[in-house]
């Protein structure tokens, strides 16, 4: 017979047991100003494993805007460049270098550098999204050049549930922004609104529950400069493959899931769709374990 005391004490037990990094989330991120050839975002203490990590150098210079040789972090992680889009003018270069999977820890920082030319306006963004595991980069559709407010992304259609959909904007000015966004279900990662500094912009994210789902971010500042914004898409470890090991369904059967579809019992006590590889789920043996 089922012992029901015994089984809740240890669904307990295992719920205290799982790591934050299992669930995918957002995790630390900055924005800082820069000068000169070179740029190095302000150092944050980051998740040891299993997260993903964006670097984001915007650069302008009135000869032209141009991409970084080298961008590198201190924890020995590859970058590779996700997407990028040339405003205002042509002045001014977005570039979104991205790590999967990478090594954290504290006094973690990212750097961009190989500019020939010293900028008139340089930012650096760094952003942490943990639990992330062996993810995939899906779409990275061609940037806008808006030169006004609001700016809007390009959109992405999603081809798995719970895919991460990135929107990343800047805009180059003097002035004091106020930035919001107005996109369905967007919520803003980091921003910088000083105009002091330079260059202003976002990154907001939304994770539709739903493939198929078209969708972007729309930026509305106060003071219409140059302005500019692409996107990424990004699918969690696992996500839309077939799982290995049969989980309790929200239905109260045994079965094999298959990542995007149904919803199982998860260790955090919650029913959510099935990812395989970055969250534990409630087997058939009585264990929690990644799927």
């Amino acid at each position: 017979m089922l012992n029901l005391k015994r089984l809740a004490a240890g669904f307990l037990a295992l719920l205290w047991a799982i790591p934050a990094w299992c669930v995918p989330g957002v995790g630390v991120s900055v924005w800082n100003p820069g000068s000169g050839t070179s740029v190095t975002s302000t150092a944050v203490t980051t998740q040891s494993t299993g997260s993903t990590f964006l670097c984001i150098p915007v650069y302008r210079q009135g000869g032209g805007g141009t991409l970084p040789t080298t961008v590198v972090d201190n924890k020995s992680n590859t970058y590779v460049l996700a997407n990028s889009v040339n405003y205002g003018f042509g002045f001014s270069e977005i570039g979104v270098y991205i790590s999967i999977n990478g090594a954290g820890g504290a006094g973690h920082t990212c750097t961009a550098s190989g500019w020939t030319t010293s900028a008139d306006l340089l930012s650096i963004s760094f952003v942490e999204l943990t639990g992330m595991g062996a993810a995939t980069l899906d779409a990275a559709p061609a940037g806008t050049n808006d030169n006004a407010s609001p700016s809007v992304p390009p959109s992405i259609t999603t081809t798995v549930a719970n895919e991460w959909v990135l929107n990343i904007y800047a805009n180059y000015s003097n002035n004091d922004q106020t930035i919001t966004d107005t996109g369905s279900g967007y919520a803003i990662i980091v921003k910088q609104e000083v105009g002091a500094n330079g260059i202003t912009g976002a990154i907001s994210y939304v994770v539709p529950a739903s493939s198929g789902t078209a969708t972007n971010d729309s930026f509305s500042f106060t003071t219409a400069d140059f302005a500019g914004a692409t996107a990424i898409s990004i699918k969690p470890g696992g996500a839309g493959a077939t799982c290995t090991h049969a989980g309790w369904s929200s239905g109260g059967t045994f079965a094999v899931p298959t990542a995007g579809t149904g919803n199982y019992w998860r260790s955090n006590g919650s029913f959510a769709t099935v990812d395989c590889s970055s969250n534990s789920y409630w087997q058939s043996s009585g264990a929690f374990g990644v799927n």
